[in-house]
């Protein structure tokens, strides 16, 4: 039995070949079955939360639409104004919403947004009962918690009924306004069941995939596109039910088609709803299913391709391996616009390649965002009016105590140019007296706190400029670091002399303000660089690296506040001047600090009812007012009425001393406070840059930068307090050349409003 026995032989050879396949492709395909479900797992939760991210954005646009609403309602003789949607992307509310405002027997007296009929489709004995409750409950309210009622039980023979309605009161008036807002009713909206589904994206799902929002009682908001799929047995399911006390996850559900899915479950976030997005999971498995039925089939070949196979796949995987490797060291070497090739190919590999390629676009983007940060923070220690320079604080090596930044404020100050600074020992540009202030940092030893003192500084010409430096070390980086701030001493002070010399015109302690601004700088540009290591070392994390990317974002808006009110403080960055209505600029200011001023704080707005237009840039005007309101806001810890006025006033040709302005037509903001007041020491140094009488970090440039916008504007500023009793400040403006020829009026309007009123 020869042949048979070699028959036997190559048989078990060839089984023993074709187990280690066998094996292999058995673990393969389970491997590829758990990535699968793997993936769909998180396809589903990515899906929902996305979902519900934007189902809080659009029920966000309601509440602002509403918003519009009722500021409309409150304006009188806006005939048939409506509303609008401005998004530019596709907006399904500007179709399926409808804003109308209702009286109290539920009658449709306007309507704002989308198609009156869907207000009239609701029975009129539904619409009393849905305002009534509102009503009700408006005075205990008082704006913040205005009701949202979700109608569940209006019919759904209709094929595009109501879904969703909103009410919100409107809310009374002190003063009869001749409009809308003097019915007694409420602004409702009424979203279809197509804007629920065109919100869920129901449009947009694979086949036998489905998209429900529930409520609170656990049934579905809105007409369901697919009501067949799970939802029949899914409302009531056991693992639905037990996802109440989860934020988000994922189920497993098998609905009433009798069809399994992955459910991927969010809650939003301003109401207590949730949305369902099932994907069917059984297809998403077929694949590796039939990978298993196969095994058999190439168990049989694998002996018969093993050879030629082999040589094969060596060749077509060895050439892409090492072009990965490759692209891999030319992106470690920091070239992230460089692409990979392999990605064109099909297979694993392609697959590998195209993932290389997506994670340097990232990367490059995220470069660039941090780039753009970085530029910015930049940006505001060149425009800076303060001479700084940032050197290497280390003790040894070349770069030691070599300038490796400066702005021009300082080239100006040292006579020579911004580049020429580069590269230079800071310790060669001062005497003797500010040596040891930028003396080296030692290894090992921790770098000194900010220190100031005084010190010469020896320019280019040959002159010698007394000045005050202040340097801050910059403890969190690898290499030791200083910013250092010099400012100039005023005539008659000497850099020596140590006696913190005051520049005219109340100006400030020029070693407290060099002081005070290298914290700001420093905190700017310390955190900047610490956020953005911080971002690159959690390139990962999208959660920890949107976290950083906020506060680069905080840390920068931050450092161009500080500039832009160094800026008005020294009278520069007003070019765009024109007419400005001041009170237009004082109604918008509040408008923008609603919520701001405190609960209790009552606001008493009195505007003159004749022209009050003054030749200023608005968004200087704007920023003069916002810093006159905050440190209203702050003289009255305990509450109190805050007066915000504006009146025109003729100076008369008198040269008694009477009046603080000299002659001419003005008109005169006054803004008062019942807060704590000021004594005579205060009151003489409360436009001090850096100045403050609660000694808390961070504050004093706001009233500096309303003196220095007076100044550039030729403005008069009166201020009288007193301790306990409270401070009034007012600046006389001259008109603008529009307005000059007016009347002064013999009054002006007044009205008396808490803060949470909005200003129309």
């Amino acid at each position: 039995m020869p042949s048979a026995s070699l028959r036997n032989r190559l048989l078990a050879v060839a089984a023993a070949a074709t187990a280690p396949f066998v094996v292999y492709l058995a673990v393969s395909a389970g491997r590829e079955k758990t990535l699968a479900r793997t993936a769909l797992h998180d396809d589903v939760l990515t899906r929902a939360r996305a979902v519900a991210s934007l189902m809080d954005e659009r029920l966000r646009t309601v509440d602002d639409l509403l918003d519009s609403a009722m500021v409309q309602a409150a304006r009188p003789g806006i005939g048939d104004r409506r509303i609008e949607i401005v998004d530019p992307r596709p907006n399904p509310l500007a179709t399926t919403l409808t804003i109308a405002v209702l009286d109290s027997a539920g009658r449709r007296r306007r309507t704002f947004l989308g198609d009156a009929d869907r207000v009239t489709a609701v029975p009129a004995e539904r619409r009393a009962a849905l305002v009534a409750p509102a009503l009700a409950g408006r005075a205990a309210s008082a704006g913040s918690a205005l009701p949202t009622i979700v109608d569940e039980g209006l019919s759904r023979a209709a094929a595009d009924s109501i879904a969703m309605i909103i009410v919100r009161p409107l809310l009374p008036r002190a003063v009869p306004c001749a409009c809308l807002a003097d019915t007694i009713g409420a602004v409702v909206a009424l979203l279809s069941d197509k804007g629920i589904q065109s919100l869920l994206g129901s449009d947009t799902l694979p086949e036998n995939a489905v998209a429900v929002l529930l409520g609170r009682s656990g049934e579905p908001l809105g007409r369901i596109a697919r009501p067949a799929r799970w939802i029949d047995r899914g409302a009531g399911d056991s693992s639905v039910l037990a996802t109440g006390g989860q934020r988000d996850g994922v189920i497993s559900v098998r609905g009433g088609d009798d069809a399994s899915r992955l459910v991927g479950f969010a809650t939003l976030e301003r109401r207590p709803w949730r949305v369902y997005v099932g994907l069917p999971s059984e297809a998403a498995m077929a694949g590796s299913n039939d990978r298993l039925r196969d095994l058999a089939l190439l168990a049989l070949v694998a002996l018969a391709i093993a050879g030629f196979g082999v040589t094969i796949v060596l060749r077509a995987f060895t050439a892409p391996v090492q072009t990965l490797i490759a692209d891999a060291r030319r992106l470690g070497a920091g070239a992230l616009s460089h692409r990979s090739t392999v990605a064109e190919s099909d297979g694993d590999l392609g697959q590998l390649g195209a993932a290389l390629n997506a994670m340097a676009s990232e990367l490059e983007a995220r470069r660039k965002v941090t780039q753009e940060d970085l530029q910015r923070a930049l940006q505001v220690f060149e425009d800076s009016p303060v001479a700084m320079w940032i050197a290497d604080a280390s003790a040894d090596g070349a770069a030691s105590c070599r300038i490796t930044r400066a702005n021009a404020a300082a080239a100006r100050l040292l006579g020579v140019s911004v580049g020429s600074l580069m590269g230079q020992r800071d310790g060669e540009l001062v005497d003797a007296v500010g040596a040891p202030l930028v003396a080296p940092v030692a290894a090992g030893e921790d770098p000194p706190p900010t220190r100031s003192g005084p010190a010469t500084l020896l320019t280019a010409d040959g002159t010698r400029r007394g000045c005050t430096l202040t340097v801050t070390h910059f403890t969190d980086q690898s290499t030791p670091m200083r910013l250092v701030t010099a400012q100039e001493a005023t005539s008659g002070a000497g850099a020596g002399g140590g006696s913190g010399a005051r520049v005219t015109h109340g100006a400030p302690d020029l070693v407290g303000f060099a002081g005070q601004v290298a914290d700001q700088f420093s905190d700017v540009l310390v955190g900047m660089s610490g956020f953005t290591q911080f971002a690159i070392e959690n390139e990962h994390d999208p959660d920890m690296r949107a976290m950083a990317l906020k506060r680069m974002s905080e840390l920068s808006g931050r450092g161009l506040t500080v500039a832009r009110q160094l800026q008005c403080y020294g009278g520069r960055g007003m070019s765009h001047r024109g007419a400005v209505s001041l009170n237009d600029a004082i109604t918008g200011t509040l408008r923008s600090m609603h919520g701001t001023l405190g609960k209790d704080v009552v606001l008493d707005l009195r505007l003159t009812t004749a022209g009050s237009s003054i030749w200023s840039d608005p968004a200087i005007v704007q920023d003069a007012v916002t810093a006159l309101l905050v440190n209203a806001r702050e003289a009255m810890p305990r509450g109190g009425t805050l007066t915000v006025a504006t009146t025109l006033a003729e100076v008369p040709d008198d040269r008694s001393g009477r009046y603080p302005a000299p002659a001419g037509r003005y008109v005169v903001l006054t803004i008062a406070d019942t807060g704590v007041g000021m004594g005579s020491e205060a009151q003489r140094r409360m436009f001090d840059p850096f100045y403050t009488t609660q000694q808390r970090r961070g504050a004093g440039l706001g009233l500096a930068a309303v003196a220095g916008i007076a100044r550039e504007h030729a403005w008069v500023i009166s201020v009288e307090s007193e301790p306990k009793v409270g401070t009034a400040i007012s600046i006389y403006m001259p008109l603008a050349a529009t307005e000059a020829g007016t009347r002064p009026p013999t009054g002006a309007q007044s009205r008396r409003v808490t803060t949470p009123e909005r200003i129309a």
